[in-house]
Order: structure tokens, then C-alpha cells, then sequence
């Protein structure tokens, strides 16, 4: 009876994984010298397969030996050094991270591209806003640049000029989209 008590929750190791189309993962994991396939259950909201070598606490349910579910971690390559409330969600083998820091900050990383798709409005309020990068595009049927800054005129739009006097109205007719 203590020896069962005692199996009830084991480690083990991730040796192959066998499915992730179904409702529950599921892998192969190896303890003492026993292979099992195995369920791998992740907390409410975090789904992800962790690879090959990972580690597994095991659990019986109901007691049985052959009615094995797992919740499984990467110690190896476990982020290191977060303090205290803070949470990293993190693709070990591409290195992206979305990073929940002390401080209330977010920072996310990628090695790849970053795709946000939102089916209603986006807004972003900051005291200040900087975009690095080689060239911004923007495709919009309207662009609304805000107030404080001087006019911007695009080609179709009327402009009056006065080189003396009387005042002229024209049409610009020609320009370019790039601003360097």
C-alpha cells in the first residue's frame, strides 16, 4: 500500500511525441525503465508541446497504475533570474518570448514576424511612441496625421501660392510616396 502511495506521482522524461490533433497531447515518456504513452495536460490558457527530452510530473488518476496524465517543462532551458510576479511565455526552440516584467512593462520578442490582427479598433496611448525600422509602410484609404505639426499635401489636393500677389489655386499633379 505505501509503495502505491508512493507511485501516485512520479517524474519522468519525454522520449517521443505522439499526437497533438486530439483534445489532449499526447507523448511517449520513459521513468525507471518503464515507456508509457502518456496525456500531457498544460494549465487553463497555455498550450504548447515541449520538446524531446523535457521533463513530466506524472500523476495516476484514480490510482492506476495505466491511467497516467503529465504536465511537462523544459527545465534545461528554463528563463533564469525573473524576480518576483513576473512571467515569461516562451518558444525555446525560435526564442520568441512575450515577457511580463516586474514593473507592469510588456515586452515581446521574435526572431520572425509579428502579425496582429484585430477585428475591431487598435489604439495605442503613450507619453512617446519610436518606430525603428529599414522602411514603415502604411495603406490606408485615409491617413490622419493628427494636429501640431505643419500641413501635408498629396497629389490631388488644391493648394493656394502666392508669389506676390494675385493668390493661385492649383492641383498637384505629380510627387511621390516616399518621404526621405
Amino acid at each position: 500500500m505505501l509503495r502505491k502511495i508512493r507511485n501516485l506521482i512520479k517524474k519522468a522524461i519525454i522520449t517521443l511525441i505522439l499526437e497533438d490533433t486530439a483534445n489532449v497531447q499526447k507523448s511517449q515518456v520513459q521513468f525507471y525503465d518503464n515507456v508509457r504513452d502518456v496525456e500531457i495536460i498544460s494549465p487553463y490558457g497555455i498550450y504548447g508541446v515541449a520538446p524531446l527530452g523535457s521533463q513530466v510530473v506524472l500523476f495516476q488518476v484514480n490510482g492506476q497504475e495505466e491511467n497516467l496524465v503529465g504536465i511537462a517543462d523544459d527545465v534545461n532551458n528554463r528563463p533564469k533570474n525573473l524576480k518576483e510576479g513576473e512571467l515569461i511565455l516562451k518558444n525555446i526552440k525560435t526564442n520568441t518570448a512575450i515577457y511580463f516584467k516586474q514593473d507592469g512593462s510588456l515586452e515581446v520578442t521574435t526572431n520572425g514576424n509579428l502579425n496582429i490582427t484585430v477585428d475591431g479598433d487598435a489604439d495605442i496611448t503613450a507619453d512617446n511612441v519610436d518606430v525603428n525600422a529599414l522602411q514603415v509602410d502604411i495603406n490606408a484609404s485615409v491617413t490622419n496625421l493628427g494636429v501640431g505639426g505643419n500641413a501635408i499635401a498629396r497629389v490631388g489636393d488644391f493648394v493656394d501660392f502666392n508669389s506676390s500677389s494675385p493668390t493661385y489655386t492649383q492641383i498637384i499633379t505629380g510627387g511621390t510616396n516616399t518621404s526621405i
